[in-house]
């Protein structure tokens, strides 16, 4: 199973993920913690809580409404004799196929620390079928619903597996895709040790940059994005590249899907071995989704 990017610290979405949005507000956000099933999340300080009743295979679902948002806290149970990723993989393929609820949507993924969160994201077919239907309905006020949603296994290959959807009216795709991702982000697995986690991100960083093992970490504030370049302006003074990978402080890779462009002012010459279509890695100031921003560091790869 080819694995994502890592992820491993509280992210602050001006990110230039899913869209060229302007940058997404984050509400500020409480800690709900599941014990019994060892995780804990983060929802809007003032979102309402409400409790679903579920049959098996389900064993949680809870809807914290915050507006016409809806997110969405789900625990489901896996055959004994299936592989909880393949079932994660048997559910995605039923969501998007032709028909299915999320027909056509996005596939993304992450990991944080261990855990890797398999997700999608587009516009939302809501099945009448499932015990959190009603609550959807009411909060959409009769709207056409987007989600972003991501799955994982809780603890080992054949756990149950945690499901974090964020649902909305379509009108708020954008902000939905920066908002649904960033409550997987800060999802917290309170069954991983977190010097395990730490270490897995560390080995996945020594292989693919150098500069992060030399203990050149980000500062506040700063954003790394990897990719390829794809036009230089003639005074040297810019370029425009396609963004594959970001990472933010304290974090590890979030891979893009699909990559986005990126404008990049230089306050020096380029390198003479960087040229269109040479791979890239640059660090400066997080401007936000869709803006341009500063090189302070442009290395080729």
């Amino acid at each position: 199973m080819s694995r994502a990017s890592s992820v491993n610290a509280v992210l602050i979405l001006l990110l230039i993920a899913a869209s060229g949005n302007a940058a997404t507000q984050q509400p500020k956000t409480r800690a709900v913690s599941y014990p019994s099933f060892g995780f804990t999340v983060y929802v809007p300080q003032t979102s309402v809580r409400e409790t679903i009743a579920v049959e098996e295979p389900v064993k949680l679902c809870e809807a914290f409404r915050y507006g016409n948002l809806v997110y969405l806290v789900k625990v489901t149970g896996v055959p004994e004799d299936m592989l909880a990723a393949t079932a994660i993989e048997k559910t995605l393929q039923s969501l998007t196929a032709p028909g299915g609820s999320l027909a056509g949507a996005r596939r993304w993924e992450i990991e944080i620390g261990d855990t890797l969160f398999k997700g999608l994201s587009g516009s939302y077919d809501v099945d009448q079928s499932l015990p959190e239907a009603l609550f959807i309905k009411r909060a959409l006020g009769g709207k056409e619903a987007h989600c972003c949603m991501a799955m994982a296994p809780l603890k080992d290959r054949f756990s149950p597996i945690v499901e974090l959807w964020l649902v909305g009216p379509v009108s708020r795709a954008l902000e939905i895709d920066d908002l649904g991702r960033f409550f997987v982000y800060k999802f917290a697995n309170t069954t991983t040790k977190p010097t395990e986690a730490a270490a897995g991100a560390v080995s996945e960083v020594k292989q693919t940059d150098k500069r992060v093992t030399a203990g050149a970490t980000l500062k506040k504030g700063d954003i790394e994005l990897v990719g390829s370049v794809e036009y230089i302006d003639p005074s040297s003074k810019s370029f425009t590249m396609v963004v594959e990978r970001i990472r933010l402080p304290s974090t590890g890779y979030i891979t893009l899907d699909p990559p986005r462009r990126k404008l990049v002012y230089l306050r020096r010459p380029l390198p003479a071995n960087i040229t269109v279509d040479s791979r890239v890695r640059i660090i400066g100031f997080n401007t936000g989704i869709g803006k341009p921003m500063t090189a302070d560091v442009v290395e080729p790869m």
